[in-house]
């Protein structure tokens, strides 16, 4: 990855989307592409659905983080996401960090 110079805006969470056809998934988008090569560990993310649900599995493509869940969720479940920056952040490819 190579950084672009002059670019020191972190890239900022827009939102997330869980699609029926794949409901152990969890998409978050972000307003810009991110550095695929910072891969966050599964343990930098929290998630529940009314009970703990763990990541098993964490990809960056372009401007998404998706999270594989061990558990599916299903629409009208409430979902709580929360994220600590590890040893590979969330960051865009001039490695600006996504806050927490």
């Amino acid at each position: 990855v190579e950084a672009v110079s002059g670019d020191t805006t972190a890239p900022v969470y827009v939102s997330s989307v869980v699609e029926n056809i794949t409901p152990s998934t969890l998409v978050m988008t972000y307003d810009e592409a991110l550095d695929n090569t910072s891969v966050p560990a599964t343990t930098d993310f929290s998630v529940s659905d009314g009970a703990a649900n763990a990541v098993t599995n964490v990809d960056v493509t372009t401007t998404d983080v998706t999270l594989t869940l061990t558990n599916a969720i299903w629409s009208g479940d409430t979902v709580t996401v929360s994220y600590t920056k590890g040893a590979n952040p969330i960051q865009d490819s001039a490695t600006n960090e996504s806050i927490n």
